[in-house]
């Protein structure tokens, strides 16, 4: 980042909302601090194979004020991803994120305070497989 600029995305650090006590380990608090989430892509997670930055993994992040569900490999000779967006990010308050990544068939899902936002199921643009694209989810990265 660039001096002045800040992230506008915080882990939640203290008492959990109460949207975010459950027995699943994959509901982080998160809480957007400016008015309206940022217009540019920012990574939240990623979870695949090791061997970053030559690796294959699927992303939760928010582009345009937008959540957004990717599939990147970088392994082959040139970089492709296979992305979809929908739904506003919160802005102002605490809320719950969850989660869920599946390998076969890949797919990827994303609930906003329990509230099904995003799910997607992802295509290769190299081969046109649909399923094993990753092949495991051994690395999980937070942020960017």
């Amino acid at each position: 980042m660039s001096s002045g600029e800040r992230e506008n995305l915080g882990v939640h650090h203290g008492v959990a909302p109460a949207t975010c006590v459950a027995t699943s380990p994959f509901r982080p608090g998160l809480h957007v601090c400016d008015a309206q989430a940022a217009d540019r892509h920012i990574i939240l997670l990623t979870a695949g194979t090791p061997g970053f930055p030559r690796n294959k993994y699927l992303e939760v992040a928010t582009a345009h004020a937008k959540w957004q569900l990717t599939y990147v490999d970088l392994q082959g000779k040139a970089s492709t991803e296979d992305y979809y967006s929908a739904g506003a990010v919160p802005t102002g308050r605490w809320f719950c994120l969850e989660w869920e990544f599946n390998d076969q068939p890949d797919h990827a899902a994303i609930w906003v305070d329990g509230d099904l936002v995003l799910a997607t199921n992802f295509v290769s643009k190299v081969t046109g497989g649909r399923t094993g694209l990753v092949g495991a989810f051994t690395d999980l990265a937070l942020g960017f």
